[in-house]
């Protein structure tokens, strides 16, 4: 029961995210901005899980959880930079649907390098949801983004995948156990990434006008309790579920989500294209309950 509580917390928070990072993006004007932006939710999480695993003894336990806290650091880092980017360069709805097929790349690096069972069907679902957005978003069309914003967007979802993996990673090096260490040093390893890049930026800043500042810090902050809760309710789901069923389920609900929020507050409509993407990801999820 608990697991399903853990998905379902971790599908909210993710769908919330989406329009929460518009917002921010819209409001980050330049690439240094765009550089700092991450630190006003990384920086808090890192304090918050730093307490928490102080609080609980978890610091002995650092050894096994620094290779794959590393490495949620710098792919979150370059989530959240290409992610904003790729916000601010394409429509909201491709940005949302093409991050999250990031579920392609847990799923094979645990069935590749943890050795986690994952049925054919599993596969085939995933690989059918994958190619289908591809080529919807390849394919000739008015509008279409261009192939830079998708390289940026593609960085995204593979930063977005590789976090995900890392948990998985983390849980398997240290099952169960110093869950809170794993976050604070993701989020301290990604503030000092993002950090270092904005230093090597021109200057630039937040968008100037009446009331944006505000709303930036309150979407930024909201960006980080979201981020930070659907995280770890990822991690505690980890043990529970496969690789295969958890990040599917949770990445192809949450693009539902997103979409409904991000439509009715950005006043926007699904096109034919975005529509394609959500009946790929819809089929994603049956093919999982296949081989559970």
């Amino acid at each position: 029961m608990m697991t399903y509580l853990f998905v379902a917390a971790a599908v909210v928070t993710s769908g919330l995210c989406g329009p929460l990072y518009k917002v921010v993006a819209d409001r980050a004007a330049g690439k240094r901005a765009t550089f700092l932006a991450p630190l006003f939710w990384f920086l808090p999480l890192a304090a918050v899980f730093g307490i928490l695993a102080s609080v609980n003894g978890e610091w002995q336990s650092l050894p096994g959880v620094l290779p794959p806290a590393l490495l949620a650091g710098a792919a979150a880092a370059t989530c959240a930079v290409a992610l904003l980017f790729s916000m601010r360069r394409s429509s909201y709805a491709f940005a949302i649907i093409l991050v999250n097929c990031s579920f392609v790349f847990p799923i094979l690096l645990s069935y590749l390098l943890l050795h986690e069972e994952t049925g054919w069907w599993q596969l085939v679902g995933m690989a059918i949801a994958v190619a289908a957005i591809v080529v919807l978003y390849a394919a000739p069309s008015e509008g279409k983004t261009p192939t830079v914003t998708v390289l940026i967007t593609l960085a995204a979802s593979l930063g977005n995948g590789l976090i995900d993996f890392a948990i998985k990673w983390q849980q398997f090096r240290t099952p169960g156990t110093a869950e809170n260490l794993f976050f604070c040093v993701d989020y301290l390893f990604a503030s000092l990434l993002c950090g270092i890049a904005a230093l090597l930026m021109k200057a630039d800043g937040i968008s100037e006008k009446s009331g944006e500042k505000s709303r930036f810090l309150f979407s930024a902050l909201g960006i980080g309790a979201c981020n930070g809760l659907c995280f770890y309710c990822i991690s505690r789901s980890a043990a529970e579920m496969n690789a295969a069923a958890q990040f599917v389920v949770i990445t192809a609900l949450s693009i539902v989500l997103s979409l409904v929020i991000g439509c009715y507050r950005f006043k926007t409509k699904l096109g034919k294209r975005e529509w394609l993407g959500l009946l790929a990801c819809a089929a994603a999820i049956v093919f999982q309950f296949l081989n559970l």
